[in-house]
């Protein structure tokens, strides 16, 4: 599946949902203000974000060994970008992209964009 791009979005909090998701990394991308993501699925998960494995997930990629599992029917937050006025650490970059993917067959995947004070 192609990247599901949110970046350019000024909807505060901006919401986007994917059927027939598969068992490879589909990819969320944030948008700039964005401070959390909530994911939920019908399906049980797997959730990774951009920075947080090694190697690096990639849209349509397969899913490694580092990631998340989330039950379905649950909803998760996850927190990414850099809270409002948070801290900014040197040489640290924080995540901008989101990547799930079903534990099998295939999932509807929602995930919510907000953006929470620090």
């Amino acid at each position: 599946m192609a990247i599901i791009d949110l970046g350019s979005s000024t909807k505060a909090p901006d919401h986007y949902t994917q059927a027939g998701v598969g068992t490879t990394w589909q990819e969320w991308k944030a948008p700039g203000w964005a401070t959390h993501a909530s994911v939920q699925a019908d399906a049980a998960i797997y959730v990774a974000l951009l920075g947080s494995t090694t190697p690096t997930p990639t849209d349509g990629g397969a899913v490694g060994t580092h990631r998340w599992t989330q039950p379905a029917n649950t909803d998760r937050s996850y927190a990414i970008g850099r809270a409002a006025g948070g801290p900014v650490h040197a040489g640290v970059t924080m995540s901008d992209r989101v990547f799930v993917a079903a534990q099998s067959g295939t999932a509807t995947v929602s995930v919510m964009f907000e953006s929470r004070g620090a």
